[in-house]
């Protein structure tokens, strides 16, 4: 079962810039309702891990997809994503993160990513 294992997630300083945190000029509620807006278009449940520390998680029958915000300051916040799918699939989960961000940035206003060198 572990060779069918597909993971990918989001990180600060990730090698792969498309999978860097990316920051956000928009509030922890403003976040959260992006991805109430996401989840309602594309018919799936998304639902609240943590309401104070903004952990979220979206579950499907092949995969499940976990949503970090962070908001050091009230009108700017992060967003980490991770995806783990149950069963093999010939989808990418980099190619969800990459879909799911393409969204945000339609909906929020997009600040940016940490820059490495």
């Amino acid at each position: 079962m572990g060779i069918f294992k597909k993971e990918a997630e989001t990180t600060i300083k990730n090698s792969n810039p498309r999978l860097r945190t990316r920051f956000y000029r928009n509030s922890l509620k403003e976040v959260k309702d992006a991805f109430q807006k996401i989840c309602i278009e594309e018919n799936k449940s998304l639902r609240q891990a943590d309401e104070y520390e903004g952990k979220m998680y979206i579950s499907t029958q092949t995969y499940e997809i976990f949503i970090k915000i962070s908001s050091e300051v009230v009108s700017e916040s992060s967003v980490d994503l991770s995806v783990r799918f149950f069963q093999a699939s010939l989808k990418n989960p980099k190619k969800i993160i990459y879909s799911l961000y393409k969204k945000l940035d339609k909906i929020l206003v997009f600040k940016g990513t940490l820059q490495t060198k």
